[in-house]
């Protein structure tokens, strides 16, 4: 009689990690070609060097994922798939929607030079109740990281809350959350038991 497995929760979170890192590659990517931009210095190799790297992390991600979807044995419910994705989104439209709103009140007000650590802010803040919804605990420490970077760079940094280098503790920040994803799926006993899902 064949025994029926239970996926657990931490399996669920692992499986998820590959297409996270991706995730996090891309936007963390975007945050250092714009620090690099912002600085003014616009040097060619830099862009480079971020692209590159980015790109190594992807291509990292992808070949993981596809030897834990090549070694799948659970299906997971395709009704409990379709709500996570569905809160999955709307945690985001509201990061976005926060994010707009924020930067225009801050603009109407004259605070314009606060625009950046806003966004951080609300970006680490939307990691909170993705950790919950993925069940993935390491959301909770770069939420803690992209808050505490929007609270205390601009109080420490000598050039105010308009100082562009914020932009390159955010994307050093997602890159090391991305290959942190990756890492831990390859310690990962036995990949056979990874459940399928598509959200991150």
């Amino acid at each position: 009689m064949e025994q029926t497995f239970v996926q657990p929760v931490s399996a669920q979170a692992k499986r998820r990690r590959p297409t996270g890192a991706m995730i996090f590659a891309v936007f963390g990517s975007l945050w250092l070609l714009s620090w690099n931009h912002y600085t003014g210095s616009h040097q060619t190799p830099f862009n480079v060097l971020i692209i590159a790297c980015g790109v190594a992390i992807i291509v990292w991600a992808v070949s993981i994922d596809k030897k834990v979807r090549a070694t799948l044995t659970g299906i997971q419910d395709d009704h409990e798939n379709r709500l996570t994705n569905k809160t999955y989104h709307l945690i985001n439209a509201a990061q976005w929607l926060a994010i707009f709103i924020g930067i225009n009140l801050l603009n109407k007000f004259g605070l314009a030079s606060w625009d950046l650590p806003l966004i951080v802010l609300i970006v680490g803040l939307h990691f909170f109740p993705l950790a919950r919804l993925f069940h993935q605990p390491k959301h909770y420490l770069t939420g803690v990281y992209f808050v505490l970077l929007a609270v205390l760079f601009p109080l420490c940094s000598a050039n105010g809350p308009g100082d562009v280098n914020i932009c390159l503790g955010v994307g050093i920040g997602l890159w090391i959350s991305a290959l942190w994803n990756l890492s831990e799926i390859l310690q990962t006993a036995t990949m056979k038991d990874l459940p399928h899902t598509t959200v991150i």
